[in-house]
């Protein structure tokens, strides 16, 4: 019974490490991407949904569970996840992802160099006296 628990939690520990390599670069990319006057509306519709659907998850899994067939939950789900990431991370899409992220990049140095050097025109320390 404890190699099982053990497994268990260090499957859980992997799962962990797995999806912080996948939240963080996109978390990223989505605060390059996304126009600043609508961040606010996405990242909040996108945290209505992750929460409401998970009491959602707690019903089902919870219920799955009782009947006490961890094994074949894990590998279902399991097999449903890695779908979904070979759905979504195939070459057309991971390319176009690209293309935004250098043109989101760009923009960003275009802006931040602009606002430099305006920021330097319209300092009053370096404005002739009169």
């Amino acid at each position: 019974m404890l190699p099982n628990i053990l497994l268990i939690g260090l499957i859980g520990i992997g799962f962990t490490l797995n999806f912080q390599f996948i939240n963080v670069p996109l978390g990223v990319f989505m605060q390059l991407v996304i126009p600043q006057h609508i961040k606010g509306r996405v990242f909040s519709t996108i945290s209505l949904f992750s929460m409401s659907i998970m009491p959602l998850g707690a019903i089902i899994y919870g219920y799955l569970y009782d009947l006490e067939i961890y094994w074949a939950i894990n590998m279902v789900t399991s097999v449903v996840v890695i779908s979904i990431a070979m759905i979504f991370f195939n070459k057309k899409l991971v390319l176009i992802s690209k293309e935004m992220y250098q043109e989101a990049k760009a923009k960003e140095a275009d802006t931040s160099v602009a606002e430099k050097e305006s920021a330097v025109g319209d300092s009053p320390e370096l404005q002739p006296e009169r």
